[in-house]
């Protein structure tokens, strides 16, 4: 736990010289990260984190996405690091799933989502994201 946390901060003073931000890809939530893989990733310095909200690789339902967006969400309350829900597309069956997903993400705190595997985003779930941001604006 310990030498991950070290190796990011150092990262962080790299890229800080170099005027730029430090993103990571990281496991759902911190608790579930730190038993999983040793990323403690709310302790870490950096400026964004991508979770893997993945819910089909748990066997979960599409609200636990919710459940662990807001978990992220409040472990990196008083911090300024954003967090974006990443959704892996697959699993999804329509559209309206994945907009119910992105809602959920949006609800509890992220400050955005990102899509994986991209070649699996058909004409209906790239309107479906065009949508959601429509509305956001």
């Amino acid at each position: 736990l310990n030498a991950v946390k070290a190796i990011v901060d150092d990262a962080y003073k790299i890229v800080k010289k170099h005027n730029k931000k430090l993103t990571a890809a990281v496991f759902p939530y911190p608790e579930m990260a730190d038993h999983m893989v040793r990323q403690r990733w709310d302790k870490w310095n950096i400026d964004e984190v991508y979770p893997m909200i993945y819910h089909g690789f748990y066997n979960e339902e599409i609200d636990w996405i919710a459940y662990a967006t807001k978990q992220g969400v409040e472990d990196l309350k008083g911090r300024n690091v954003g967090l974006n829900t990443a959704i892996y597309i697959p699993p999804f069956k329509s559209a309206e799933e994945l907009t119910e997903a992105m809602n959920y993400a949006k609800n509890n705190g992220a400050k955005g989502v990102a899509f994986y595997e991209g070649n699996n985003l058909t004409k209906e779930y790239l309107l479906a994201i065009k949508n959601f941001k429509m509305n956001l604006e």
